[in-house]
C-alpha cells in the first residue's frame, strides 16, 4: 500500500513537472527565454513562484530540459533523411540540406538553441540526469555526422586525409550561422532583391562549397 502511494505521488509530481515545462516550452519559443520570468511561468501554470522551486532548481533547469526536447527532435529528423544513403558524401550532403530545412520549419528551435552559444550553462548547478541526457543526445548528434565522414572516408567518396575532429566542429556551427542568417531574415546577398529564395540558394552555395572541400577523388 506505502509502495503505491509513493509511486502515485511519482507520477503526479512527474506530471506537474511535464505540465510546467511544457507551459515554459511555450512561452520561450513566443517571447524568447531571457524575455520570459519566473514569475510569468508560474502565473502561466497558477502556481505560485515558490511552488515552481518544488519541481524544477533554477529557470536555467527550465531551459535545458526545454533545449533537449528540441535536440532529440532535431536528431532524429537529421537521421531520417541521412539513412538511406549509399555513400557518405551523401550522408554528409543530406545532412546540411536537412539541418537548413529543419530549423527553417522549425525557427522557435533555433532561437532557443542558439543562446546557449552565446551564454553557457553552469552544468555543475544543474541536475546530473538532465546534464546526463543532454550530454548522451549531444554524443548521438556528433555520432551521426562522424560515422557518415568515416564512412565516406572508407568508401572514397570523402577525402582519406580529412581531420574529422577539426571539421565536424565546422561543419555545425558555420551552418547554424548561414542557417540563422536566413532565418532571421538577414540580407545575405547584397547584389540581389531580398527574398526567402535569394536566401535559401545563399545557405545551399555555402554547403556546396564545404562539400567541395571534403569531396573524394
Amino acid at each position: 500500500m506505502l509502495k503505491e502511494m509513493s509511486e502515485r505521488k511519482q507520477r503526479e509530481f512527474d506530471l506537474r513537472r511535464t505540465y510546467i515545462i511544457d507551459q515554459a516550452e511555450k512561452l520561450f519559443y513566443e517571447y524568447g527565454y531571457e524575455s520570459v520570468t519566473l514569475n510569468q511561468l508560474a502565473e502561466a501554470v497558477h502556481y505560485t513562484k515558490a511552488t515552481l522551486y518544488t519541481y524544477l532548481c533554477c529557470k536555467d533547469e527550465i531551459y535545458l530540459e526545454v533545449y533537449c526536447r528540441g535536440f532529440e527532435k532535431r536528431t532524429d529528423y537529421l537521421y531520417q533523411n541521412m539513412k538511406h544513403c549509399d555513400t557518405g558524401f551523401e550522408e554528409i550532403k543530406n545532412f546540411g540540406e536537412a539541418y537548413f530545412n529543419f530549423y527553417k520549419e522549425n525557427p522557435e528551435i533555433l532561437f532557443h538553441q542558439q543562446y546557449l552559444d552565446f551564454r553557457p550553462l553552469e552544468f555543475d548547478k544543474l541536475p546530473e540526469h538532465l546534464v546526463d541526457r543532454f550530454m548522451k543526445l549531444n554524443e548521438k548528434s556528433s555520432k551521426l555526422i562522424i560515422e557518415a565522414l568515416r564512412k565516406g572516408i572508407d568508401d572514397g567518396s570523402i577525402k582519406s586525409d580529412l581531420r574529422i575532429d577539426y571539421f565536424l566542429g565546422q561543419l555545425v556551427l558555420t551552418l547554424r550561422a548561414c542557417a540563422s542568417a536566413v532565418v532571421n531574415h538577414k540580407r545575405t546577398v547584397l547584389n540581389q532583391p531580398f527574398s526567402d529564395e535569394t536566401n535559401t540558394n545563399w545557405y545551399n552555395s555555402y554547403l556546396n562549397l564545404l562539400l567541395s572541400a571534403i569531396k573524394g577523388a
